[in-house]
């Protein structure tokens, strides 16, 4: 016992170590271990949730912050608030708006940056449930794995439409995982196809230092960059710098003066922009002056090379929150950044604004599918305004559901008008088709001979959503029995691991089913038909035959659920046929307990294992498989 709580205390040490230093992985695996050694110490519990936060792992983070906002003990007051951004983060905007509300019920005392934003919230989680519904004809692509690692992209700079310019968070030793550091890298396309990155000249990529946030000149004769110390207090140990460039190799790097880099305060992501009164440089900074946390600012560059002294952008643009990654389009005088304020989406949206610098307009949401539920930073484009980039932790194809943590830089076209020409809109369909079939399978899970149980029907009047609240609320039932006759970790772990099936298994297939469900809408509406494909399962316990009738009245369930999602939306296209007009259909591919894993117990006697056991419940679900648009 004494040698398990020591290694308790080294996690939690290691763990708090490089949590401090910002190596949030390394603080997640540390604080993960610690839980399953012990899974009731809310300080290990809360630190595991902010680690999977600050790496965008939603929905492990969720988990854990509805543990601690669910007990007693007051000393991790925003971790209610930190569930809120989560849900949110996850498109579970009905769930998001409620925790919100409750969140500020319980502080309505207070008036500080977490009431202001839980107000602010409640109001842009109803918004953001309609704006999934406005989709633009816009189609995204994800760049190839040639600059795409598995790490995170910053930003990016394309010449013309054949040399692209990014920055990339990586470790230094891709074997030990760890000592991240950022350069900027170079591709070029060969016969359409992207070349692999180099790293830029040593003189702007330097061992001790992180390299990110660049900008061109409109000439392209010089660049301005960020610099960071690496191990330090990364936020304020950053400088923009400038460097002049030839178009091959760079020199002259020179710290820009304290006006810009103003000592104890953020001083990051420059952009230089031109707009018909002169050239401004736009940079990031949370110094006294500013409307919130980080702000944009900016300073003009006068006649003699010097630097005006900064100013805000001003209120319009800037808010409580962050507004981040600034870029300029002089061809529109268009300002594009990010912001997790106004009405978005979830985390960073990308936004639009009509300005020169003194006055601007009300800033616009790019709308779905550019802006998701997740971060998308970093808006520019090339040179010749025929594309635009953006970095987001979006899930894409290739990337599992965990993988949140890290950006991957997107691309679309940009609309070009020309005489006599008709440009070719992506149809909605194709985007919600694509959303759609990166849910699936979709897998729902039921208790034990639920629905209706010790019955043959083959049909039953409850819906899955019921169903599922029912089964979600036995998780104490389900830990208690599971750990029975075990004792300390052995018991710890078997709590664990009920906490896990029924977080990352039961509640992931509804939160996915609802989402599909908001999409379908959206798919019907455009007058598709649609065929949705489902599968059958049962544990071993009682009889085929009862096993077949039962797995037909769990179908029957979901069946019900999009019957009367939405007070019937779906009604009329269920009731409709192909002659009448669009249709809903449901196609059976297999159904029984023939599906069922061969470790499963089927003794009905050892309950623990037969019922309770993760492998027992893992058995009893359904699956939505496929979808046709025929």
């Amino acid at each position: 016992m004494l040698a398990n709580s020591q290694s308790l205390k080294q996690y939690l040490r290691t763990g708090n170590k490089a949590f401090k230093t910002g190596n949030f992985i390394e603080a997640k695996k540390m604080y993960k271990r610690a839980i399953q050694m012990n899974n009731e110490v809310l300080e290990t519990q809360y630190k595991y949730a902010e680690s999977c936060r600050l790496l965008n792992e939603y929905k492990e983070a969720e988990k854990y912050y509805r543990k601690v906002s669910s007990s007693n003990v007051t000393s991790y007051p925003l971790s209610l608030f930190w569930l809120a951004e989560v849900l949110k983060n996850q498109g579970q905007y009905q769930k998001a708006q409620y925790t919100y509300k409750s969140y500020l019920d319980k502080h309505s005392e207070e008036i500080d940056y977490y009431t202001i934003k839980a107000g602010h919230e409640i109001y842009s989680c109803e918004k953001a449930n309609l704006m999934m519904f406005d989709i633009k004809p816009i189609n995204i692509e994800k760049l190839d794995t040639v600059i795409n690692s598995s790490f995170s992209e910053l930003s990016t700079f394309e010449i013309n439409d054949s040399i692209l310019y990014y920055s990339s968070y990586r470790p230094k030793n891709d074997s030990l995982m760890k000592d991240f550091k950022s350069d900027i890298y170079l591709s070029k396309m060969n016969d359409s196809i992207w070349s692999p990155s180099v790293l830029i000249d040593s003189i702007i990529n330097e061992k001790l230092e992180n390299i990110s946030n660049f900008s061109f000149s409109n000439d392209l004769k010089s660049v301005y960059f960020s610099k960071c110390i690496i191990n330090n207090d990364v936020s304020k140990s950053c400088k923009i710098y400038k460097a002049e460039f030839d178009g091959e190799s760079w020199s002259n790097v020179t710290e820009l003066p304290t006006e810009i880099n103003k000592q104890g305060y953020i001083n990051t992501q420059p952009f230089l922009a031109t707009s018909a009164e002169g050239s401004y440089l736009m940079f990031l900074s949370d110094r006294e002056g500013g409307y919130g946390k980080n702000d944009i600012w900016f300073s003009k560059i006068l006649e003699d090379g010097s630097y005006d002294l900064p100013q805000n952008i001003g209120k319009q643009i800037n808010t409580p929150g962050d507004e981040i990654t600034p870029y300029y389009s002089s061809k529109d005088s268009m300002l594009y950044f990010s912001s997790e304020w106004f009405e978005n989406l979830g985390g960073f949206d990308i936004f639009k604004v009509k300005g020169d610098f003194y006055y601007w307009n009300k800033p616009e949401n790019l709308g779905y599918p550019i802006n998701t539920t997740n971060n998308e930073l970093y808006y520019t484009q090339n040179t010749i305004k025929s594309k635009a980039y953006f970095t987001s932790n979006r899930k894409s194809e290739g990337k599992s559901e965990s993988e949140h943590c890290c950006n991957d830089i997107y691309s679309y076209n940009l609309p070009i008008v020309k005489k006599d020409s008709v440009i070719q809109q992506v149809e909605i369909k194709d985007i919600v088709l694509k959303d759609i079939r990166e849910l699936i399978p979709i897998t729902l899970y039921f208790h034990n001979d639920e629905p209706n149980p010790r019955t043959k029907d083959t049909i039953t009047q409850f819906n899955y959503s019921l169903l599922y609240e029912n089964y979600f609320a036995m998780l104490n039932e389900y830990k208690t029995e599971y750990s029975a006759n075990l004792k300390g970790e052995a018991k710890s772990s078997a709590e664990f691991d009920i906490d896990e099936f029924f977080s990352n298994y039961i509640e992931t297939g509804m939160n996915k089913l609802d989402v599909f469900a908001q999409r379908l809408e959206v798919l019907l509406s455009e007058g598709e038909n649609v065929m949705i494909t489902l599968m059958g399962y049962t544990s071993p316990l009682n009889t085929a035959d009862y096993n077949n009738k039962l797995a037909k009245r769990r179908i029957s369930s979901l069946k019900n659920y999009f019957t009367e999602y939405k007070e019937g939306v779906f009604q009329k296209y269920i009731d409709q046929n192909a002659e009448k007009g669009n249709y809903l259909k449901f196609e059976l591919q297999a159904i029984g307990e023939e599906l069922a894993g061969k470790n499963v117990s089927d003794d009905l006697s050892d309950k623990r294992n037969s019922v309770y056991s993760p492998n027992a419940a893992m058995e009893r679900k359904i699956k939505i498989i496929a979808i046709s648009v025929p």
